[in-house]
């Protein structure tokens, strides 16, 4: 073995550095802002519809939607089930819980 074989290489430039990964970098980048331009601005609670809004499609839920009462809702369901057992098994859930009901768009 020789002293050429043992000496390690001086790195001077980072993978980070590359010309192809700054230019993918900057492809990411600028996906990700044309994606955020198409969503409603998080920040700006002013332009926020009043009702329950999908906040990448813009999609405005009916006032139908009781998705902010799913825990409430699914403990009522529960316990009506519990109460029902054990001839009540095979019986169907009935839903209740209204996730999406389309109402238009902004």
């Amino acid at each position: 073995m020789t002293d050429e074989d043992t000496e390690s290489k001086v790195v001077t430039a980072h993978n980070e550095e590359a010309t192809a990964t700054i230019a993918e970098d900057k492809r990411d980048r600028d996906g990700i802002r044309q994606k955020l331009d198409t969503c409603i601005n998080h920040f700006d609670s002013a332009a926020h519809p009043s009702s329950i809004v999908n906040v990448v499609s813009v999609q405005i839920g009916s006032t139908e939607v009781n998705v902010h009462n799913a825990v409430t809702i699914g403990t009522k369901q529960m316990k009506v089930f519990e109460s029902r057992l054990p001839q009540g098994l095979y019986e169907t859930i009935t839903k209740m819980l209204l996730l999406w009901i389309m109402q238009g768009s902004m």
